[in-house]
């Protein structure tokens, strides 16, 4: 079965409850829950409860994330989500109660809803080979 509004997809992977996919252009599609953060973009809320409809809606239809750059690989863990993008840096997002968004010691804050320059590499690029 065809997902409404994913075309041309080149690469997917899935965590415990939701999946990222990548088209042929880069571009980045988050879907499924969305209470880690790691879906990488907003879930409407209003004030500070959810509307139900909004969320089903907005968590459970493939929506781009935005990023700074085309993103060349994506990967998943269980409540958190790695993109390795063109330029070779690595963005992450999600659940970093344990620092596996690669953050640095100093932030270990329980969630990041949208994608976060990982400092780890200290301005290395990453490569892969294909």
């Amino acid at each position: 079965m065809l997902i409404p509004g994913l075309r041309e997809i080149i690469s997917i992977s899935a965590g415990a409850n939701h999946l990222v996919a990548i088209d042929e252009w880069g571009q980045v599609f988050t879907w499924g829950v969305s209470d880690q953060g790691q879906l990488g973009r907003s879930v409407s809320s209003i004030g500070n409860s959810f509307s139900f409809l909004n969320v089903i809606e907005e968590s459970f239809t493939p929506m781009r994330v935005d990023l700074s750059s085309p993103a060349d690989l994506v990967s998943c863990g269980d409540h958190h989500t790695l993109v390795l993008l063109e330029t070779g840096q690595v963005v992450a997002f999600g659940l970093n109660n344990h620092g596996q968004l690669g953050l640095g010691a100093s932030d270990f804050s329980n969630q990041m809803n949208t994608p976060q320059l990982v400092p780890i590499f200290n301005g290395e690029s990453v490569q892969i080979q294909r």
